[in-house]
């Protein structure tokens, strides 16, 4: 297999060699090779121009294809702050997409690729199930008052081990199926 990091020694922005680059990390995705195409992706981005719209759109799409999906969110958040014009702070890439002006959404949602928008899609709805559920979640500091439960679970953790352990190894009897 040809490497995916190509011997460049330059730290000089080259956007031919980011698009190629970017391709060979799609082409390895699709020939199953995850580490050559993420290596690929990688050195893509390192060489990027990343203040130029159209390489950061490109980048996220290609992102997308190959499986990055936390790249894919990343570049595609940077991709509105750069058509916005906004600062993003200290803001999740969720958030940024989320605020998107009308300008940026129309931006990139005539042109960005079905994988794209299946992890944007994804990003979206994880982001709105962990809102909902972050309160059951939160510590308020307070303690149970009862705690027996705890102590018992505790107390036969080794039981619990030792009969899993004897019914990992037994053999299951004949009349289940």
């Amino acid at each position: 297999m040809i490497p995916a990091t190509l011997e460049i020694h330059s730290t000089e922005r080259r956007p031919e060699e980011c698009h190629i680059l970017a391709n060979m990390a799609e082409a390895f995705a699709k020939l199953g090779d995850v580490e050559e195409s993420r290596k690929a992706f990688a050195e893509a981005v390192r060489l990027a121009d990343l203040d130029d719209t159209n390489t950061v759109f490109v980048l996220a799409n290609q992102a997308a294809e190959i499986g990055a999906k936390g790249d894919a969110i990343e570049l595609l958040a940077r991709f509105v702050t750069m058509v916005d014009r906004i600062e993003r702070e200290s803001k999740s890439a969720i958030d940024v997409l989320r605020a998107a002006s009308a300008k940026a959404r129309e931006s990139y949602s005539q042109s960005y690729v079905p994988v794209l928008r299946q992890v944007v899609a994804e990003a979206e709805l994880a982001s709105a199930t962990w809102e909902r559920l972050r309160p059951l979640h939160q510590d308020n500091g307070e303690q149970p008052e009862d705690t027996e439960h705890l102590k018992v679970f505790e107390q036969t953790r080794l039981y619990r081990g030792a009969a899993n352990v004897a019914v990992m190894n037994s053999e299951p009897p004949e009349n289940v199926v």
